[in-house]
């Protein structure tokens, strides 16, 4: 019988054919089918050792199995019958990432089974969980919650904020599409720089009903003049002016196209 060349060191097994159908068998018990990497060549099994795929196959005809890994697990676990839930006795489907069955045939069985043994849903509603949570992050961090610490909501903030910095570095904003597309867009970056910027655009917290954010060179031009996104939603194109200017402005333009981005290059040194 033809065997392949290429050996492997095994746990209490030094330098054998890893294709060898015995030791795949062993290898596999010994190691309670955590490493399922044998188990996936079904191919050399069924050209190499075609008798033991075979008995594979006449093993786990009536299991249903979906998979040659899952028949290969109950062929070496000698399961002949298929497993059952832990609640409702239901067929369990077999986890390949794990290498074993699930315990409950759905995630309600689960739950049952977690309220019948512990009294809640899930143990990090548990007391005694929820004080020793709160004992570490007072350890850590000072506070009873991570999410309370400062260095924490900094660290997030800084990560977001890189994280949108290079989505709109990377995204194009010149590209032609409809009006109603730009405006929503328009709006979205806005939004950002609003957010990002409101110290200084916004420092008195005026923006409501009273007071609108306002596109000093308005959008509807900025459409009509293919003026890139993060130019037109800028914040050197922002500012706050009473609701009632902002509606009697209407699209006209309270700056010219070359000073728009004259501002938008002075500030990024463009």
């Amino acid at each position: 019988m033809q065997q392949h060349p290429i050996a492997l060191q095994l746990i209490g097994v030094t330098a054998i054919n890893i294709y060898s159908f015995d030791h795949v068998q062993q290898y596999l018990s010994e190691l309670n089918m955590k490493d399922i990497y044998f188990a996936k060549r079904k191919w050399y099994i069924k050209k190499y050792y075609k008798s033991e795929h075979a008995k594979i196959i006449n093993f786990t005809k009536n299991l249903k199995c979906k998979s040659f890994t899952e028949q290969l697990y109950c062929f070496c676990n000698k399961i002949s019958s298929r497993p059952q839930c832990n609640m409702c006795n239901s067929a369990v489907t077999y986890n390949s990432r794990n290498a074993e069955y699930h315990r409950y045939c759905s995630q309600s069985c689960s739950l049952k089974d977690s309220m019948k043994l512990i009294g809640v849903k899930n143990a990090s509603q548990l007391e005694s969980v929820k004080q020793k949570k709160k004992k570490k992050s007072l350890t850590r961090y000072g506070v009873d919650n991570v999410s309370k610490s400062v260095s924490v909501k900094q660290k997030i903030s800084k990560k977001t904020s890189q994280r949108w910095d290079k989505y709109h570095q990377n995204k194009d904003y010149s590209q032609s599409i409809p009006l109603v597309e730009y405006n929503h867009r328009v709006q979205q970056y806005t939004n950002t720089q609003y957010n990002r910027h409101k110290h200084i655009i916004d420092p008195d917290n005026k923006r409501g009903k009273d007071w609108h954010l306002d596109h000093v060179y308005s959008v509807s031009q900025g459409y009509l003049n293919n003026v890139p996104i993060n130019i037109i939603g800028d914040m050197t194109n922002l500012r706050i002016i009473p609701a009632v200017d902002n509606i009697r402005k209407g699209p006209k333009c309270d700056k010219t196209l070359e000073s728009l981005y004259e501002d938008f290059n002075r500030l990024y040194d463009l």
